[in-house]
């Protein structure tokens, strides 16, 4: 539009020249309706100019609005996103925590429930070891009372006793004043017989533990296979540097 109006300008002032120049030509009229015509594209030369600047401007305007609007529509689709796996993984992370929590809750009680059955089967255990030991106590007493026991030196220094005594390597006093005949009167006496008359019979308290028979000065060893209490040997060892070993036998 411009241009066409710049065109018409510089045709009137082509005009202009021409009535100016030429006589033929140069009348009022003519150069009248050339400054008009000139003055008219001027004006709307500014005016057309205006209205496109300001056309322009509002457009520019507008595109930065829209470029305004679409930067925070971007922005708010950004942040909603950020937000979205924000919650995520706030989310993730929370069943993850509490997935590991109720984890080590079931180890814990898996643990602890573990802890309480090992617990109670060595409780159960030692009572049974408890009760077996009563039991073994008991069966050795029963077997013990109302009857009688012999106990005898059997070894001197590892060596058969008799035959220590005959090489004169013992006592020759040892089987004699060795020899304790005990009989067993109920759960806690026992009445000890000694040889000769200038050591004379008496009632001592004995015990039972779960793998020794306490009479006397003998702590004397057993074992009890299916009921069946047996007793081993056992040595003492004196300041002499001698050792005797004994052994106990039902009386006949």
């Amino acid at each position: 539009m411009i241009t066409v109006l710049i065109g018409i300008c510089l045709i009137s002032l082509v005009c202009l020249f021409v009535f100016l120049v030429k006589s033929a030509f140069r009348t009022k009229k003519n150069i009248i309706s050339s400054i008009l015509v000139i003055l008219v594209s001027l004006v709307l030369i500014v005016a057309v100019k205006n209205y496109e600047d300001k056309v322009e401007a509002e457009q520019k305007v507008k595109q930065e609005q829209i470029a305004r609007e679409k930067a925070e529509t971007e922005l708010k689709a950004k942040e909603k996103q950020e937000e979205e796996e924000k919650v995520e993984a706030e989310k993730k992370a929370k069943e993850e925590r509490e997935e590991q929590e109720a984890k080590e809750k079931a180890e814990a009680e898996q643990r602890n429930k573990k802890e309480q059955i090992e617990k109670a089967e060595a409780e159960q255990k030692l009572k049974e070891e408890e009760s077996q030991k009563i039991n073994d106590i008991n069966t050795v007493k029963m077997q013990l009372i109302g009857k009688k026991y012999n106990i005898t030196p059997s070894l001197y220094d590892g060596i058969d006793v008799n035959k220590a005594m005959s090489e004169n390597k013992a006592p020759q006093s040892l089987v004699h004043d060795g020899f304790n005949g005990v009989t067993f009167k109920d759960d806690n006496i026992a009445h000890l017989e000694l040889l000769g008359t200038y050591r004379p019979d008496t009632d001592v308290n004995y015990t039972v533990t779960e793998d020794t028979l306490l009479v006397g000065q003998h702590n004397i060893p057993y074992s009890i296979n299916n009921g069946i209490v047996t007793f081993g040997t056992w040595t003492t060892n004196y300041t002499d540097g001698h050792t005797i070993t004994w052994s106990i036998a039902p009386s006949n």
